[in-house]
């Protein structure tokens, strides 16, 4: 079952002679390379990602022309020292290709769905959260980001029974805090 995993994460068995002189006869003594895969490897065979068609770009540039409508009336966020939400600088054309792409073209659903995200970042504020803040909940080890897979997407590591807290909106502070450390 090792090797299916480490198939799936592009690793290779090490080159580590066995630990003893009795397992060298043994199929399954194979090392495999456990190393931390910090950053997606440089020899990945993966397609980037394809530029938009002429009717997504025609509709990217649509969604971009309404981008004060977007941002106009967001919520306001507390008047705290944590960093604010800059949705000027979030809504990149990038973005918005996403949620055309994610809406299959249909404009009035991706700007639906972009405004809704505006929204949820302004009222939960992701980008506020620090680790100082999620030292208890990451004491364990519950969740982590480790690595990459062969197309260069980071790796979230879960471990349910690590649980070490009873706070629920302290859990979905660190799931949103994890993966945005992934992002």
């Amino acid at each position: 079952m090792s090797s299916f995993f480490s198939g799936l994460l592009g690793r290779k068995p090490a080159d580590a002679a066995p630990i003893d002189e009795k397992d060298a006869n043994k199929t399954d003594s194979v090392v495999y390379d456990t190393t931390p895969r910090l950053f997606p490897s440089t020899d990945l065979k993966t397609e980037p990602t394809p530029g938009p068609t002429s009717e997504e770009q025609k509709l990217v540039d649509i969604i971009d022309a309404q981008r004060q409508e977007l941002l106009k009336d967001l919520p306001q966020e507390p008047a705290d020292d944590s960093p604010r939400f800059n949705a000027d600088h979030w809504l990149t054309p990038q973005k918005i290709l996403l949620y055309v792409r994610a809406n299959k073209g249909d404009q009035e659903k991706a700007i639906k769905r972009l405004r809704a995200t505006l929204e949820w970042h302004c009222q939960y504020r992701p980008h506020a959260i620090t680790p100082e803040m999620m030292r208890l909940e990451g004491a364990t080890g519950k969740q982590y980001v480790n690595g990459h897979d062969r197309g260069g997407r980071p790796i979230i590591y879960m471990f349910p029974h690590n649980q070490n807290t009873k706070d629920a909106k302290g859990h979905l502070h660190w799931v949103v805090y994890t993966m945005e450390q992934a992002i």
